[in-house]
């Protein structure tokens, strides 16, 4: 069993077993965690999701780069805006970058006490996303949640403004969010998580107080990246334009009388069949058969009875080139947007929001990822935790992760993006709650994860993951399960699947064995 299921059924297990069910027990309801994949980006730059999601709504290498860069791409600033000659200061998008996300499941256990009953889950989202300006982006939804009585509610989820670029030389080394955030967003996302089972250690804090690693906070985010190979060749190509735009009247003058001069050398246009005659009565000429003056005469008598050639068009002037590339789908060649490497960073300021009385808390994560397809980093979030209108409740806390991701495999081909098949992800936690639940006993607590998704291929996708979870001075949190997923990508952003969830571990005092079971969907259009 899951650590949800897991903590609903051991009722009187440890001290603070009672409350975490408490706590735990309508995260039974929730739907799945909201995906941060938006298609108004593939409407955008004209594209495949493919291009930026390995599999939706995991992110590839390219994607990676993408977000980092603040949803931006060299040679896409006139992209998806209006045209606004006449106010250059004026940003005005073409279209507005929404999408609709449509989700749900059917789930069920066999624990004892479920008697079979099954609990279907559905939502609809709203997200938009964007590039405002060159170092100027946003992310904003609007989230359905099912509430303990079956009834819904709406929420803002993440809202939040991205400014990147903060140091001009090293584009990637300084980057701001503000507003309300994941503070995954850049490691193993639970927001991409791609089955319906959550990692356990992300969610170890539904448990110990309602404040799992996985919600949404909100403050201030800093990230950037060094040795990434991106960035300088956008600032570079911006250096040339600005170069290339201060050009003097005088020398203006000179290219146009050199752009002249060469139109003026330049032969007139002529018909084939005068071209054709021209090259005989050369070849008669040079025998003596007839002189240059009746050969002349011959070419004039025929050229007046022919039409007048057709006209070359004309050649694109620099200006519309470089407008009708701007304008261009973004390519699914190879790119250094492919390349994943460098030192990555990310720290941060937040509090879990005014209804939880504020309580300052902060994280850090730094990753390391090689070109080779690999990363590691270690994270570390930690700070207090209260509940408005519990005046009892303070829990000073605790993690340090580290996270690891390897691609490796035969390589698959799709919608003409080449990808390697097999993505292996592994993760390890330690944590401490000096008041878990509110029950005044310190709770340490330790697991991990490993994960093996295997691109089938264009449709089809196999995930295979062990949890574990123990924690003990609270039995009650005690997690081993394997959760082995099949999802069928009937169109790029529409998949449907089956999952199977086994408990590993056995029946005793503080645990009750049960397998889950979801059928689920997810549309984003």
């Amino acid at each position: 069993m899951n650590l949800r299921m897991t903590l609903r059924t051991a009722i009187g297990s440890s001290a603070i077993s009672g409350v975490a069910v408490v706590l735990c027990s309508t995260l039974l309801l929730a739907p799945p965690a909201p995906g941060r994949a938006i298609p108004a980006f593939a409407r955008k730059y004209h594209t495949t999701c493919a291009r930026c999601h390995s599999v939706v709504p995991r992110l590839n290498n390219y994607g990676w780069n993408f977000k980092l860069r603040g949803f931006h791409v060299p040679g896409d600033e006139d992209i998806g805006f209006m045209p606004t000659p006449e106010d250059k200061h004026l940003s005005l998008l073409d279209q507005v970058p929404l999408a609709v996300r449509l989700l749900g499941n059917v789930s069920g256990s066999t624990a004892t006490g479920s008697q079979g009953a099954s609990v279907l889950d559905s939502e609809i989202d709203l997200l938009m996303a964007g590039r405002l300006d060159r170092r100027t982006g946003f992310w904003a939804e609007l989230d359905t949640s099912k509430n303990p009585d079956g009834s819904y509610s709406t929420g803002i989820g993440n809202v939040r403004g991205i400014f990147t670029d903060l140091i001009r030389r090293q584009p990637t080394a300084l980057n701001l969010e503000v507003g309300k955030f994941n503070m995954d967003e850049f490691g193993i996302s639970t927001g991409r998580i791609l089955t319906q089972n959550p990692y356990a250690i992300y969610a170890v804090g539904d448990a110990l107080g309602n404040f799992p690693e996985s919600d949404e906070v909100q403050g201030l985010n800093f990230y950037g990246a060094v040795g990434t190979g991106i960035g300088k060749g956008v600032a570079a190509a911006a250096t040339k334009q600005g170069q290339a735009g201060a050009v003097s009247e005088a020398e203006q003058k000179a290219l146009e009388e050199e752009l002249n001069k060469e139109q003026a050398a330049k032969p007139p246009p002529e018909n084939p069949e005068i071209v054709a005659a021209r090259a005989v009565l050369d070849t008669l000429v040079k025998k003596g058969t007839i002189t240059q003056e009746d050969a002349d005469k011959t070419l004039a008598d025929l050229a007046s009875k022919l039409p007048p050639p057709a006209t070359p068009p004309p050649t694109t002037p620099p200006a519309e080139a470089a407008a009708a590339a701007a304008a261009a789908p973004v390519s699914l060649a190879r790119s250094d947007y492919d390349i994943r490497k460098g030192l990555f960073y990310q720290a941060g300021f937040i509090n879990r929001g005014f209804d939880n009385n504020s309580k300052p808390q902060g994280y850090a994560r730094f990753i390391y990822a090689d070109k080779h397809d690999w990363w590691i980093g270690p994270v570390a979030y930690f700070g207090t935790n209260s509940i408005a209108g519990s005046p009892g409740f303070t829990d000073n806390f605790t993690r340090y992760d580290l996270e690891a991701a390897y691609n490796t495999g035969p390589r698959r081909d799709v919608a003409g993006v080449a990808r390697r098949a097999v993505d292996i992800y592994l993760a390890g936690q330690y944590g401490s709650d000096s008041n878990a639940a509110g029950s005044g006993v310190r709770v340490e607590h330790a697991g991990g994860f490993i994960e093996g998704t295997y691109i089938l291929d264009d449709q089809n996708l196999f995930v295979a993951r062990w949890d574990r979870l123990y924690a003990g001075k609270a039995p009650g949190i005690d997690v081993s399960t394997l959760t082995l997923n099949y999802t069928r990508y009937l169109q790029r952003n529409l998949k449907v699947g089956l999952e199977y969830v086994p408990d590993l571990l056995r029946n005793s005092p503080t645990h009750v064995h049960g397998d889950q079971y979801f059928l689920f969907y997810d549309f984003t259009f």
